[in-house]
């Protein structure tokens, strides 16, 4: 059957499911629809009244009931224990669990999902990494998830503690400022999600908290789509995965659902949000459809601390939000946040165009000095031509440019909007798709689509390299990058080799990094790109040692970024930047002082529980390790683990970065247990996210590796060294020194090596370990010369800092 005859079959049986069998086998006779459709109906019917979904319903209501009779508290599930029930969910009971293996302190929401099946496990697997990734400061993202072999499949959910939206709202607690400052920061957080190819389709009052400290979080974002990728078919899991209170017509329908969906529940809960919790279409479920379907809704009724002004635009942005057809609706969640703080400001709003008098009366009641002395300077010129001609012309200008800039933005919205719709599970796409799939696809449309248009492709193809990027696939992203499009204009292709800059960096890749901003230089007119552009040269730069140059670039970036929020967010990259190169060359006086200016400015930003905070507590961790405080150090370490595994949830290189240091210290304190604990997870995240080739990888090795030696595991560090794979490392001085002390390491355990020449440079600490090594493998070939190299190793070790217990034990060994 075609598509087309699978809807008309559908169709046809919901609007005779629900009538008397004899009423039913009547109308379907009589209906004005092919055979093959009506033959299919009458099965559908036929199955409809046999005892099958009744078996059905009463197993799935049997095995619920058995859930929520049972008391599941102190159930382990993964590394997680559960404690009470928070509630019931769209899936099922919700619980509060708390962590129980030890490794650190963390309460989550444990939310189970039906899902069953091979292919459905697959698909929850891959979703799941995908959504960990999904960190914004506003979206209580994903941090575990696991199938219990009872139980069923779980997600784990950062923990709000706080009141829901509609809680606040029907209780009265909820000012007007503060309801549209919350859906702001909704649906910037939405915006977010929509640009990493993630939808959240089941948006509603309940999903949207403010914690204790006035911070917005979205709740269950993806959880919707698991459901329905994992079953397979839009069509099955429309009525399991939304609310209807909240769907948007195409859910009702069972269309495909796209960044649109997610805007038009905005609008119901901020219709709701402002009339106390009542609905936009009304209280009676059995009219919801019809009316939703009709586009007949409720219009909000005064708001108390709005002026006449801010109501009609709010009523409008409502109106806009809730158009039954998507393409009337805001085209971005971006949109959408830029109207609704434009009704806080009083500015007029995309979604009301008032007449020229009602903007001007705007303006001036907000810029009233400034509007008084434009009235001065308009009688100073009044009958003057030649100013009326030039402001006239002006106007136009600016207008036209406007307007163009629209047009573009809307196009792009509109192409990224058509991928996500081509995602949705179906007969044509097949269940199975995957994000980097979806990309290809995507790209492979941009040429086709878009060929004459390549400011917009080129947009968007940048656009598909971040999320290679995103997803980890360095070298996918450098192949889109790379191939610039005919006629792309030369600020497009400067912003290609910006982000391309960008992988190189992620990859290790410090001298092509600048290479690729070198040839961006000419071709980036914005001083926010050319701000962004020098703090990636100086990350560069302090990779290569280069720790004037790095400091150069550092200070252009202060100079460059402004006080929007992407400059700040330069301006702070730049201030550790700047800590950074302080610690490298030595000062750290200096550098603890910066470190220190970061982290508070982070706390006051961002709040303690950033990835911002987190490395700055890192970085004050390396400050007191190197002026030989070992404790300080382990203390800012952990503080600084703590916060990434809660923040980020899974062990990325963030999280891998603050093991290796944790590793490094436990070492030097002695304690070889927890610091081998530590490289061991430390590696396999590296491993995980950037592959056996990057150097952070191979420093871990390194430190496992000479762990392993120190304390007599001689078989241990062998089996660790044998498969090391080769990497060009010239001109990479810091990664030059690691691949010799390897070299040396395993010519001490007797492994074949490498040449590596003589002069490296470090610390005492590091010369010491360097003559120990030399010592082993002189004394594996029985020359008495190993004394000699033991006897220096001594005597460095002694005045080393900090103190390297474990290789003077070994050195008394030896």
């Amino acid at each position: 059957m075609t598509p087309e005859q699978w809807a008309e079959v559908r169709r046809l049986f919901e609007t005779l499911c629900d009538l008397p069998r004899e009423e039913a086998q009547r109308r379907l006779v009589e209906a004005d629809a092919p055979e093959a459709v009506r033959r299919q109906v009458a099965e559908l019917l036929t199955f409809d009244d046999s005892s099958e979904l009744d078996r059905l319903a009463r197993g799935v209501s049997h095995l619920s009931q058995g859930m929520a009779d049972e008391d599941l508290r102190g159930e382990r599930l993964g590394a997680w224990r559960l404690l009470s029930p928070l509630g019931e969910g769209g899936m099922g009971e919700v619980y509060l669990a708390e962590r129980a293996d030890g490794r650190y302190e963390a309460r989550v929401a444990i939310k189970f999902l039906a899902l069953s099946g091979r292919r459905a496990r697959q698909l929850f697997e891959r979703e799941r990494t995908i959504l960990a990734r999904l960190q914004h400061p506003a979206i209580a993202h994903l941090i575990d998830a696991g199938e219990h072999p009872r139980l069923g499949a779980w997600l784990a959910m950062a923990y709000v503690d706080g009141e829901s939206l509609g809680e606040l709202a029907i209780a009265g607690s909820l000012a007007m400022e503060q309801a549209l400052s919350c859906m702001v920061e909704a649906a910037r957080a939405v915006a977010f999600a929509h640009r990493n190819l993630v939808l959240h389709r089941d948006l509603k009052p309940e999903h949207l908290m403010r914690d204790r400290d006035g911070q917005l979080k979205v709740l269950d974002f993806g959880v919707a789509t698991l459901l329905q990728d994992a079953a397979g078919q839009a069509e099955q899991t429309g009525r399991a995965s939304f609310t209807p209170r909240y769907a948007a017509p195409e859910q009702i329908l069972g269309q495909a659902t796209t960044t649109r969906t997610d805007i038009y529940a905005l609008g119901l809960v901020l219709h709701e949000l402002l009339c106390g919790g009542s609905g936009a279409f009304g209280e009676e479920p059995e009219r919801l459809t019809e009316r939703k379907l009709a586009g007949r809704r409720e219009r909000i009724g005064h708001v108390a601390g709005l002026g006449r002004r801010q109501w009609r635009d709010l009523d409008a942005v409502i109106a806009r939000c809730l158009a039954v057809s998507p393409e009337h609706r805001y085209s971005s969640a971006d949109e959408l946040a830029d109207d609704l703080a434009a009704v806080l400001a009083d500015r007029p709003v995309l979604a009301r165009r008032g007449g020229w008098l009602e903007v001007s009366q705007r303006w001036l009641t907000r810029h009233r000095l400034a509007g008084a002395m434009m009235v001065i300077a308009l009688l100073a010129v009044a009958g003057g031509s030649a100013f009326s001609a030039w402001f006239a012309l002006q106007a136009r200008a600016e207008r036209n440019a406007a307007v163009a800039e629209a047009a573009k933005a809307r196009q792009i919205t509109d192409f990224l909007e058509s991928i996500f719709q081509t995602a949705a599970p179906g007969v044509r796409q097949g269940p199975d798709t995957t994000v980097r799939e979806l990309l290809e696809r995507g790209r492979e449309r941009i040429g086709d689509e878009l060929a004459r248009q390549p400011e917009i492709a080129g947009h968007l193809e940048r656009a598909i390299a971040s999320s290679y990027m995103f997803l980890g696939l360095h070298d996918e992203a450098l192949q889109v990058l790379d191939e610039v499009l005919p006629g792309e204009p030369q600020e497009s292709v400067a912003r290609r080799r910006l982000l391309a800059a960008r992988v190189h960096l992620l990859k290790g890749q410090y001298q092509d990094a600048i290479d690729r901003l070198d040839a961006a230089a000419g071709g980036l007119s914005d001083p926010l790109d050319r701000a962004t552009a020098m703090k990636e040269r100086a990350t560069a730069e302090i990779n290569l040692d280069r720790g004037e140059a790095a400091r150069r670039s550092a200070l252009a970036v202060l100079r460059l970024a402004d006080d929007s929020e992407q400059g700040t967010k330069l301006k702070l990259s730049a201030q550790n930047l700047l800590g950074v190169i302080a610690y490298n060359a030595g000062d750290y006086l200096r550098a603890r002082e910066a470190f220190e200016a970061f982290y508070r400015l982070r706390i006051q930003r961002d709040g303690a529980l950033s990835d911002g905070a987190a490395l700055a507590l890192h970085n004050l961790g390396g400050v007191a390790w190197m002026q030989g405080d070992l404790h300080a150090a382990l203390d800012y370490y952990r503080q600084s683990l703590d916060i990434m595994e809660r923040y980020f949830g899974v062990d990325n290189q963030a999280v891998a970065m603050v093991l290796r240091s944790l590793g490094g210290t436990y070492r030097r304190l002695g304690d070889p247990a927890p610091a081998e604990a530590a490289l061991r997870r430390s590696l396999a995240a590296y491993e995980q996210f950037g592959g056996r080739e990057r150097h952070f990888w191979r420093d871990a090795l390194l430190q496992l590796g000479e762990i392993l030696v120190l304390t007599g595991r001689d078989a241990e560090a062998v089996a660790l060294l044998a498969d090391l794979p080769e990497i060009d490392v010239s001109g990479l001085a810091h990664e030059q020194q690691v691949v010799c002390r390897l070299e040396l390491l395993k010519r001490a355990l007797g492994m074949k090596s490498g040449e590596c020449g003589d002069g490296l440079e470090g610390s005492a600490g590091l010369q010491a370990m360097l003559h120990y090594l030399n010592a082993r493998a002189l004394r594996l070939t029985g020359d008495p010369g190993y004394l000699d190299e033991a006897q220096q190793a001594s005597e460095l070790l002694a005045s080393a800092t900090p103190p390297d217990p474990l290789l003077m034990a070994a050195l008394d060994s030896l």
